[in-house]
C-alpha cells in the first residue's frame, strides 16, 4: 500500500485517516503454517506484536502528543496479502 502522511502542526490534535485497519495484525502472514526457517524470538514479535488495533492508538497517541493533526490518506493499495491496510 502507499499511503500519504501530513501532519498539520497546527496545536489541534486529530487524526483524519481512510485508512482500512480490517485486518488483526500488521504484516502478518502464515508463517507459522509453512515450512518457512524460524525468525527467531524478534521475527516472532514483529508480526504479532503490533495489531491494527494498536496502530489506530499509536496515530492518535501521536497526534496528541505532537499537537498535531495527522492526515493519512491510501492513495494506492495493490491487495496482495501482508501489503494491504
Amino acid at each position: 500500500a502507499t499511503v500519504r502522511a501530513v501532519l498539520d502542526l497546527s496545536n489541534r490534535p486529530h487524526v483524519h485517516s481512510n485508512l482500512n485497519l480490517d485486518e488483526e495484525y500488521l504484516g502478518w502472514d502464515d508463517r507459522a503454517t509453512n515450512d518457512a526457517p524460524d525468525p527467531g524470538p524478534i521475527g516472532d514479535a514483529v508480526g504479532e506484536a503490533l495489531t491494527c488495533e494498536m496502530l489506530a492508538h499509536a496515530f492518535e497517541s501521536l497526534a496528541v502528543e505532537a499537537r498535531c493533526t495527522l492526515h493519512l490518506d491510501a492513495t494506492r493499495d495493490s491487495g496482495a496479502p501482508g501489503h494491504t491496510l
